[in-house]
């Protein structure tokens, strides 16, 4: 009876981690755009990373956050290559709130060249994309539901968002003459770019703990399910 309830505590910790990071990453792009808006009179910024200099209390939102998001990808654990992977987002999570976004230089038509927020910001969205591609084709979690298709679907989709959004950032930084960089930086394409990643990385989360726990309580002021 003791594993049993020391099996079952150890569940509910995963369960707690997974729901962790689903809720304050969907709430992150959220809190920072409305926050700035309706409590600092902030406008949209050009990007997430941008809200690192319009507001102090947005930035420790936004570094409060990454940090938060990192620990937990660095605790969880699952299979060896999961791990690895998962080690690395959350490393990478870290990285993007130390090495933060240079000021203004979202929409300068002359910002060019590899930076370390940006590298760090491309590992992480590469390896959560790998992790919900790998954990698509598992053979072993079949029996765990019975939509295969609507699962694999709804895994691989969540790694395409996050995919399209940093392959677009890159055509972004790299490919597109000054004129149609400065157009779309201006109209906060990025920062919608962002959010949806973000979202979808959230959504992965989600659908994780759905397939591994359906008990579970999304309300916080329930602790099972």
């Amino acid at each position: 009876m003791a594993s049993n309830s020391l099996a079952s505590h150890s569940l509910d910790n995963y369960s707690r981690l997974r729901r962790g990071m689903a809720v304050i990453a969907f709430l992150l792009p959220l809190l920072l755009l409305l926050g700035g808006k309706w409590i600092y009179a902030i406008p949209t910024q050009t990007s997430i990373s941008a809200y690192y200099y319009a507001n102090e209390n947005l930035r420790d939102i936004l570094v409060g956050v990454l940090f938060a998001v990192g620990t937990f990808l660095y605790l969880y654990k699952g299979e060896w290559w999961e791990n690895l992977l998962l080690d690395i987002a959350g490393v990478c999570a870290v990285g993007i709130a130390i090495f933060e976004t240079a000021k203004g230089g979202d929409c300068s038509p002359d910002t060019h060249g590899v930076t370390a927020h940006g590298i760090f910001a491309v590992l992480f969205f590469t390896a959560i994309s790998v992790v919900c591609i790998s954990v698509a084709v598992q053979k072993e979690d079949v029996k765990r539901t019975r939509r295969l298709g609507l699962r694999t679907y709804s895994y691989v989709s969540c790694a395409f968002v996050m995919l399209v959004t940093m392959i677009v950032g890159l055509v972004y930084s790299f490919f597109l003459p000054a004129p149609a960089k400065l157009a779309l930086c201006n109209a906060n394409v990025i920062f919608w770019l962002e959010a949806f990643g973000i979202w979808a990385f959230s959504t992965f989360w989600f659908l994780r703990t759905l397939e591994l726990d359906a008990r579970v309580s999304w309300r916080p002021w329930r602790n099972g399910g």
